[in-house]
C-alpha cells in the first residue's frame, strides 16, 4: 500500500518550474498594463520676463461630447494673474492627425473676470486618439503660450489596448486546460480560474477597456470569466472520480493502521 500511495503521489506532484514561471509573469503584468502617463505640458521656459499660462488638469475628454477649456494668465517677473484689459490669448486645437481642427481662435475673458475660456463643441473630438492644443497669449510686448496633449476616448475613462486583456484572459484558459487534461497541473488549474476571476471583475468595472458595466457585451464578458474561474476553482469537489479516489486512500490508510 505504501508504494501505492508513493507512486500516486509522484503522478500528483507538481514540479516547480512552471509556478515559478507563471508567478513572474504575473509579477510583470502590472508593468505590461501600466497606463503611459501624459507627456508634460510644454511653456516657455528658462526666462524671467513674459506670461506663464496655466489651464485645467484635464488628460481625457469623452468622444462627441463638448467641453470648455481654461486658461489663466500669470507675469512671470511678479506672479501676477492677469486680465484682458491688457492681453489677448487664442486657441489651437489639432485631431488625431496632426490637423488643425481649430486654428487661432480668439478666447473670452469669463465674466468672473478669472480666466479665458473656449468652448469645444463635440463634433470636433469626433475619432478616438491623441489630440494637442495650443493657447497663445500676448501683450503688446511680452507672450507666452501652453501645448498639451489630450487623450479622447469612446467613455472618457482610460483605456488599455484590448490585445493584451485577452493574452491574459488565454492564459487563464491554458492554465486550466493544463489542469483539466493533466492531473499533476491541478493547481495550475486553480491559478488560471483565479486569473479569470480577476480579469471578469477588471471587465465588469466601468470603463475598463472601453467595456461600460452598462453595456450587454461588457456584462456578458465579465460574467462568463467570473463563472469560469468560479468553475475551475470548484470543479474538484463535483468530480465523482476524484472524490472516489481519495474515499479509497482514506480508507485504505485506515486499514493500514488498523493493521499496524
Amino acid at each position: 500500500m505504501k508504494s501505492q500511495l508513493s507512486e500516486n503521489e509522484k503522478k500528483t506532484r507538481i514540479k516547480p518550474l512552471p509556478i515559478f514561471i507563471f508567478l513572474f509573469l504575473l509579477v510583470l503584468t502590472p508593468l505590461t498594463f501600466a497606463q503611459q502617463p501624459s507627456p508634460a505640458p510644454q511653456t516657455n521656459v528658462n526666462i524671467n520676463v513674459g506670461l506663464q499660462v496655466e489651464f485645467t488638469q484635464v488628460d481625457i475628454l469623452e468622444n462627441g461630447k463638448d467641453h470648455t477649456f481654461n486658461a489663466h494668465v500669470f507675469n512671470i517677473s511678479t506672479g501676477l494673474r492677469l486680465t484682458n484689459s491688457t492681453i489677448d490669448c487664442t486657441y489651437h486645437l489639432f485631431n488625431n492627425t496632426g490637423e488643425h481642427q481649430i486654428d487661432q481662435v480668439p478666447m473670452i475673458f469669463n465674466e468672473f473676470g478669472i480666466d479665458w475660456d473656449f468652448l469645444v463643441l463635440g463634433n470636433n473630438f469626433t475619432r478616438n486618439g491623441e489630440y494637442s492644443y495650443l493657447v497663445v497669449c500676448n501683450t503688446s510686448n511680452i507672450g507666452g503660450f501652453l501645448s498639451r496633449e489630450i487623450q479622447v476616448t469612446q467613455d472618457g475613462l482610460i483605456t488599455i489596448p484590448f490585445p493584451q486583456q485577452f493574452s491574459i484572459i488565454a492564459l487563464g484558459f491554458i492554465l486550466i486546460m493544463f489542469g483539466l487534461f493533466q492531473e499533476r497541473y491541478n493547481l495550475l488549474k486553480h491559478l488560471g480560474g483565479i486569473i479569470l476571476m480577476v480579469m471578469g471583475v477588471l471587465t465588469l468595472y466601468p470603463g475598463y477597456n472601453n467595456i461600460s458595466h452598462t453595456t450587454l457585451f461588457g456584462l456578458g464578458l465579465g460574467s462568463i470569466l467570473v463563472g469560469i474561474g468560479f468553475w475551475a476553482l470548484i470543479e474538484d469537489s463535483f468530480s465523482r472520480t476524484d472524490q472516489e479516489q481519495k474515499f479509497n486512500q482514506d480508507q485504505g490508510s485506515e486499514e493500514e493502521d488498523e493493521r499496524n
